[in-house]
């Protein structure tokens, strides 16, 4: 089945995931140049050998028309081999700075894993070199908390501009009601202790005081 034209860009990343994975131990040992030779090789010719069984809706499909067993006791498949060709590495050198061990490659959409067959029975599980599973959680997680944040800044504006809004006929009824009552209330204190009383008089002034006043 042929690839979808939205899968080169998962067919892409997980060849260079495999390709990472499987070159890193040639960096000790060769020049930059030749890492560089061989790693585009090995893009052609792996991406051109798995692009025939990519199904990324579904991972497992063609799984094992893409395994590539690599050993040191025999060449290693072509996709590789013709790799090794093309920029002039020894595959005995490669292999043994692999690790030395026959092991099975499996590349799936967004998976790569290893199974060594060398290992006991309790050993010899797949195991997981890298997976896209933890980077598309992630991404979730980022995109829930955008999400979050512009409905908080949304909430915020709303508030502002109602603020800013005049007010309604509603609310400018409920201040004039307020207001009245502050009204109400300032003039019964006034009423209680009012300020504006003058001096009351025990008695009238006597008219010696009166005259002399005068």
């Amino acid at each position: 089945m042929a690839v979808s034209t939205t899968t080169p860009s998962i067919l892409a990343i997980t060849v260079a995931q495999t390709i990472a994975y499987i070159t890193r131990p040639l960096m000790m040992r060769y020049p930059a140049a030749t890492i560089l030779k061989l790693r585009l090789a090995l893009e052609a010719n792996l991406t051109a050998h798995y692009a025939p069984s990519w199904v990324p809706t579904e991972p497992l499909r063609g799984s094992g028309r893409r395994c590539l067993t690599l050993s040191p006791a025999s060449i290693p498949p072509r996709p590789i081999y013709s790799a090794c060709v093309a920029a002039k590495v020894q595959w005995s050198e490669w292999i043994a700075l692999l690790g030395g061990l026959e092991f099975d490659l499996f590349v799936d959409p967004g998976c790569v894993s290893v199974r060594f067959s060398q290992l006991s029975r309790q050993q010899s599980q797949i195991i997981t070199i890298w997976s896209a599973a933890p980077a598309q959680e992630e991404a979730k997680a980022q995109v829930d908390d955008m999400s979050r944040e512009l409905a908080l800044q949304a909430q915020i504006r709303a508030q502002a501009a109602a603020r800013r809004a005049p007010p309604t006929l509603a609310q400018r009824l409920l201040q004039d009601d307020e207001d009245e009552d502050e009204l109400f209330a300032a003039i019964a204190d006034e009423m209680r202790e009012p300020t504006w009383m003058t001096p009351v008089l025990s008695k009238f002034p006597t008219t010696t005081t009166a005259a002399a006043t005068t």
